[in-house]
């Protein structure tokens, strides 16, 4: 059964929460954003430069593992024909990772739990970019940030109507981005198992929206 544009619209954007989600959480427990590497690699030279090696090398995991997680991801992809049969094991990854993170990070070595996230930032990097007819970045939000500048700027300073829509779908990722850190930092707050418990919601509820065959 193939995948249809609505369904990947929906898992798109949950993608996008849980990786506003993510950074949030090894933003505020290891000081650094698994997904953003622009940031990474200033933060990257400016810890070689203090002599900081605990976060240079934490810095460097977290730039190698993003560009396995993206080499993982685009083997995957060019290996299984199949679009439902990619969503279903991408997001298998991005969920069976993100819940041991939250249950165990707490007993793993910190360069241990960068490794992970940021293949898993570079596989979801990879395997979920559409909303509708659009294709976006769900990890950074700079590339996104652009392509609003654009489409806003064919909008409504050259009256281009076909432009209007795509102004709107990435304005939409954006903020389903923010809203994903947003979900973290309002579930840390609270303490408990809030953090859990949020992170299972936006990992388990694409399931119900992907094909129930694989095959398409």
């Amino acid at each position: 059964m193939k995948i249809t544009n609505w369904q990947e619209t929906v898992v798109t954007c949950f993608s996008l929460l849980v990786s506003g989600f993510l950074n949030g959480h090894t933003q505020v427990d290891m000081g650094i954003f698994v997904g953003p590497q622009t940031g990474n690699v200033v933060n990257l030279g400016l810890n070689i430069a203090s002599g900081d090696s605990e976060m240079w090398v934490r810095n460097l995991i977290n730039f190698l593992s993003f560009i396995a997680g993206c080499a993982l991801a685009t083997i995957l992809i060019k290996k299984l024909n199949s679009k439902s049969k990619q969503f279903m094991i991408g997001w298998t990854i991005l969920t069976v990772a993100t819940i041991s993170f939250i249950l165990f990070q707490s007993d793993l070595p910190i360069n241990l739990n960068v490794f992970m996230m940021s293949v898993v930032s570079g596989i979801t990097l990879c395997f979920f970019r559409k909303i509708g007819h659009v294709e976006l970045n769900n990890v950074v939000v700079t590339g996104n940030m652009r392509s609003i500048a654009m489409s806003a700027v064919d909008t409504f300073g050259f009256k281009n109507e076909k432009s209007f829509s795509t102004f709107v779908i990435i304005l939409v990722g954006v903020f389903f981005f923010f809203l994903g850190a947003l979900l973290f930092g309002i579930a840390n707050r609270l303490g408990g198992n809030h953090v859990l418990f949020v992170g299972m919601f936006l990992c388990f509820t694409p399931f119900l929206f992907m094909p129930r065959s694989v095959v398409d």
